[in-house]
Order: structure tokens, then C-alpha cells, then sequence
């Protein structure tokens, strides 16, 4: 798999052989012009080393550092092997995926409690997305997923 973000391959490839350490992370992303996700595998050099982990620049944030631990047992941002960072993401996505089926036992339960089923909320919430396009020309234009 392709290494994404701010360093490339040789980059990455360089920094090893410095002997520094590189941290790995993976993302789910959404892939472009389409509502599909992709997984990503991102890699992190490390700017500072203390006995207890690392300082990399923060994914998400120019020109700021992120702390990631790299003690055994730690909780961690990024790993310092591949492997380790699927592992992470697989646990990450499992309890995102518990996450939504109880929200979405809930959300159930609740139209339930009002007498409504699935089917009918599903027609319901259609109709009512027909009727905000005939009455929008912005929504109009745009296409339905």
C-alpha cells in the first residue's frame, strides 16, 4: 500500500537509514469525486525521541507537534510498525461499527415507539427530500446518492 501524507517514499526511506524513527498510522479516507472510502496507510517521521515517545508533526495542524507514546501498552496515535497500525485500525473500526449499530438500535426502538416502521420512514423522509428540491433550485441541481 502506497504511504499518503506530507512524506514520500524516499523521504521515509531516508529517515530510516538516519536511523530516526518512523511512526505509521491507518485512515479511512473518502476517495475522490465519489461517496466510497479507501483505507490509507500514513507515515509520521519523528522529530524528537524521549525515553517514553516520540514528537511528530501533528497530521492535522502546520507547523504543530503531536506527542505520541510509544511506551508497551500506551495508547497511541501512530505505531512504529505496519503491522501494529492495522491492528489499531481493524479495534478502531470494529467499536465504530458497535458504535452505530446501538445508535442505530436506538433510533429504531424509538420510531417503534411512535408507530413508525423502517419502510415508512425511509418513504417518509423521500417525500419530504422531493418536496425541499421542487421548492429549491440549488437542491435541484444537485444529485441524489
Amino acid at each position: 500500500m502506497e504511504v499518503q501524507g506530507q512524506w514520500s517514499e524516499s523521504q521515509i526511506e531516508d529517515a530510516i537509514k538516519e536511523g530516526k524513527k518512523v511512526l505509521y498510522r491507518y485512515h479511512d479516507i473518502w476517495k475522490e469525486d465519489s461517496n466510497d472510502k479507501r483505507v490509507a496507510l500514513f507515515a509520521y517521521i519523528a522529530l524528537r525521541e524521549t525515553s517514553k515517545g516520540v514528537w511528530i508533526e501533528h497530521p492535522d495542524r502546520y507547523n504543530q507537534e503531536k506527542w505520541v507514546d510509544t511506551t508497551p501498552g500506551g495508547k497511541r496515535f501512530a505505531y512504529l510498525s505496519k503491522e501494529n497500525a492495522m491492528d489499531s485500525f481493524i479495534k478502531r473500526k470494529s467499536r465504530q461499527v458497535q458504535i452505530l449499530k446501538n445508535q442505530l438500535a436506538g433510533v429504531r426502538s424509538a420510531m417503534a415507539s411512535i408507530g413508525k416502521l423502517e419502510p415508512e420512514i425511509i418513504t417518509y423522509l423521500k417525500e419530504k427530500e422531493d418536496e425541499r428540491r421542487k421548492e429549491s433550485p440549488r437542491l435541484r441541481a444537485m444529485p441524489v446518492y
